[in-house]
């Protein structure tokens, strides 16, 4: 009798389904087709249970979170579980390697490590950071805020500013926190993501003075709107290579 090279039955989870066996040597696929029988799961099944093991750990994660004192991350609601796992397990890592091998005192480690991760709230640069080995955590926390400044420049298009290279590095930053605020105290409590694109990104697109941002950078979120709605005659630089 031929070996098969797919299952097709019911699981042990007592539902119908099918499921390759392409990858399974020849001498294990009976074996596998057994288990798949008694135990296995099909795949909404699977998937279910993979969410909400997800839903453990991330909760888990913001319980860690929170007993260590660390600052909640901004992003998409799958953004934020991932990154609260990973943060967890990147910072759980470099204690283990650093302070309890001996590499590192308690007071180095809190210097240059979690006084910089007190500092970061985005999810994606944690995300971003997940294959981080501890050798060079530290030196990726330093460049934390462009890092993620320039990649969400990048992600929403917005246009490079103009100004001397310290203002510019200054004010992208300054953009970068300026909207992420707003995004936070935005969305979805007082329009939607649709609308937050728009309204504020799609205005703040427009602004290419880095000199503008910087004199917007105690501004409130409701302040930031009024702004954007009404820039003035200095927030395009137009022409111009770079602005003393």
């Amino acid at each position: 009798m031929a070996i098969p090279d797919r299952f097709e039955g019911i699981f042990g989870c007592g539902h119908e389904g099918t499921a390759s066996l392409a990858d399974v040597p020849l001498a294990k696929r009976l074996r596998r087709i057994d288990w798949l029988k008694t135990e296995g799961t099909c795949g909404a099944c699977f998937a279910k249970k993979a969410g909400q093991r997800r839903k453990q750990e991330s909760r888990e994660a913001a319980r860690w979170a929170a007993e260590h004192r660390l600052p909640p991350l901004n992003g998409s609601d799958k953004q934020i579980d991932f990154a609260e796992s990973l943060r967890q397990d990147i910072l759980t890592d470099a204690y283990t390697q650093l302070v309890e091998s001996g590499r590192m005192s308690d007071e180095d480690y809190a210097e240059k490590i979690e006084a910089k991760v007190l500092k970061i709230h985005s999810a994606r640069f944690w995300i971003d950071a997940q294959n981080t080995t501890v050798e060079d955590l530290a030196g990726v926390l330093d460049t934390a805020d462009e890092v993620v400044a320039a990649r969400v420049a990048e992600e929403q298009q917005l246009m490079r500013l103009e100004g001397s290279q310290k203002q510019v590095d200054w004010a992208t930053r300054i953009r970068f926190d300026l909207l992420e605020n707003a995004q936070a105290d935005l969305v979805p409590a007082r329009m939607d993501a649709a609308t937050f694109d728009s309204e504020v990104v799609g205005k703040a697109r427009k602004i290419n003075s880095a000199h503008w941002w910087i004199n917007q950078r105690d501004a409130s979120t409701d302040d930031l709107l009024q702004l954007l709605a009404d820039p003035g005659y200095d927030a395009i630089v137009e022409n111009v290579e770079a602005q003393g």
